[in-house]
């Protein structure tokens, strides 16, 4: 009895990722029979037949209209294009940090974050940022008055 591997709902679409070509390449390449059809293909990777059928139709369009079609034929063809196929490493662009003012003493931050027009505001709130900053100033002065 031939045990059924899981298949995943891989949809097709236009720009099929290089890694689900060298993985039916792989599988093609390991597979000891003569003939493997895209049903066979599909319970050695985990993917629906339909979607290897359309995928495979880049290399041979009968795929998609022949369920018999021997999918073994199109290994040199799979090969070529997985050697032209170019890796699309796009570097991610992180936010660049932003310049925090930095203050000298707490003094000068609790004037700057804490007052209006030189008055102590009590209700004034602070972020999750300002705190942060803070406990960096306050651990600074500490270190400072131990020396």
């Amino acid at each position: 009895m031939v045990r059924l591997g899981k298949i995943r709902n891989v949809r097709y679409n236009k720009n099929m990722k290089k890694s689900t070509y060298q993985k039916m390449l792989n599988a093609l390449l390991g597979a000891s029979q003569k003939y493997v059809n895209a049903d066979m293909l599909a319970q050695m990777i985990g993917i629906y037949p339909d979607v290897i059928n359309e995928a495979m139709s880049l290399f041979n369009p009968v795929v998609t209209l022949d369920v018999t079609f021997n999918l073994k034929e199109l290994i040199p063809q799979l090969e070529m294009y997985l050697q032209s196929a170019k890796l699309s490493l796009t570097k991610r662009n992180r936010a660049p940090k932003i310049q925090e003012k930095t203050f000298a003493t707490l003094g000068e931050f609790v004037y700057e974050k804490m007052t209006i027009s030189g008055i102590v505001d009590k209700n004034s709130i602070l972020s999750d940022r300002d705190l942060r900053l803070a406990k960096k100033i306050i651990t600074q002065e500490l270190k400072n008055r131990r020396k």
